[in-house]
């Protein structure tokens, strides 16, 4: 396919390799949203597509799926100059070990670096950097880091705990919460909605308490209390997903247990639609800490009751919105008693199923957050599209 080219509008580039080309946060939610403020949007983003193709107003360029993460440092260079070759008046960044090479390639273009997660913190919690390593490798991120972030025209954060970082390196620091869409989406559940039901889509890592929620389902079935769990999600590692199956044999709730792989976003929201309560009992790593749930909130905007790991802001989210309840993702015991609360009480499973949608409608969506982007790009590129 030939290149797109869209006189008179000015054009921007989001660059990621290892995002994939439907990510919610950098295509649904940015790109979409730039296309149709009248920008010329492209997307540098790891897809299954060979050739440039259009979606949604979004000219995407793919990126082959890095096989290792030494690949993936590797081709960093190859991917900004490929963002570049695109030729926009703007650079938008979402992953840490693009910064460099993008700036490398700006010519003074103003570049946006958009953080999702705490990185610095996140050193701590890496398995594949040595133990004894990783207070040098927290030193050299946080002082690369530093002198890239004053290069950058803007920083962008996805949720205000990560700001107070950014804060004194910038002058501009904008928190862009990751929030849902309010516009509707079709969702017809692949089965009439079942009360019983616990659902999890999402990345599958051992911090988000799946075995406890499997150890949890056996507590329950020695009460006399039947629940399913539906899964979807890509594993961390083949290695997680044999230790979940091997643990949902050990607690005796294999049969209970239905995982469906990897699902494209509207086929997990019908996965969803399907289930009546949403777990998300994250333990309190770094990410989770200064991060949110964005499938939290996608529990909440289907009205669904959620059960979450108790920390300051899955509260703020879920707990003083009376949307659902609050456990220590470590206890399977607590969790059992919150699943078992909710189905004994229909009143109350329905009352925070209205109430996390409530949430969602009036505070916790994209259409809150987008005018701060929105007003961002305005001032980084001086005049609007046709202005």
């Amino acid at each position: 396919m030939q290149d797109i080219v869209t006189p008179g509008k000015l054009r921007v580039c989001q660059v990621c390799s290892m995002h994939p080309d439907d990510d919610a946060r950098v295509f649904d939610r940015a790109c979409v949203s730039l296309a149709e403020e009248g920008y010329d949007v492209r997307l540098v983003a790891r897809s299954a597509h060979s050739d440039v193709y259009r979606n949604k107003g979004v000219t995407v360029h793919p990126v082959p799926k890095f096989e290792s993460r030494h690949a993936r440092l590797l081709g960093a260079g190859r991917v900004a100059r490929l963002a570049a070759g695109v030729n926009p008046d703007i650079f938008h960044v979402h992953e840490p070990e693009l910064l460099s090479a993008v700036l490398s390639v700006a010519r003074g273009r103003p570049v946006i670096w958009d953080v999702h997660e705490p990185y610095l913190d996140n050193v701590a919690t890496k398995p594949w950097i040595p133990l004894p390593l990783r207070p040098l490798v927290r030193v050299i991120w946080d002082r690369f880091e530093k002198r890239l972030v004053r290069r950058c025209a803007a920083v962008v954060v996805a949720t205000e705990w990560l700001a107070p970082r950014y804060d004194g390196l910038h002058s501009v620091v904008v928190v862009v919460a990751n929030y849902p869409r309010l516009r509707p989406v079709p969702v017809k559940p692949a089965k009439p909605p079942r009360r019983n039901a616990l659902v999890f889509t999402g990345t599958m890592t051992e911090d988000r308490g799946l075995l406890q929620t499997l150890e949890a389902m056996s507590i329950l079935a020695a009460r006399g209390i039947p629940v399913t769990f539906e899964v979807a999600g890509r594993p961390t590692s083949a290695a997680f997903l044999e230790e979940f199956n091997l643990a949902a044999e050990r607690f005796g709730v294999r049969a209970q247990v239905h995982y469906h792989g990897y699902l494209p976003r509207d086929r997990a929201l019908e996965l969803q639609a399907g289930c009546g309560i949403g777990m998300n009992n994250s333990f309190p790593s770094p990410g989770h800490v200064k991060g949110f749930p964005v499938k939290m909130l996608e529990f909440m905007n289907m009205g669904l009751p959620v059960i979450f790991g108790d920390m300051p802001n899955m509260r703020r989210l879920a707990g003083e919105t009376g949307a659902g309840l609050a456990v220590d993702p470590a206890s399977p015991r607590q969790i059992a008693d919150a699943i078992m609360r909710l189905l004994a009480d229909p009143e109350l499973a329905r009352r925070m199923g209205e109430a996390g949608k409530k949430a969602v409608l009036e505070r916790f969506n994209w259409e809150v957050e987008w005018p701060k982007l929105k007003a961002l790009y305005e001032r980084l590129l001086v005049t609007r599209p046709g202005g």
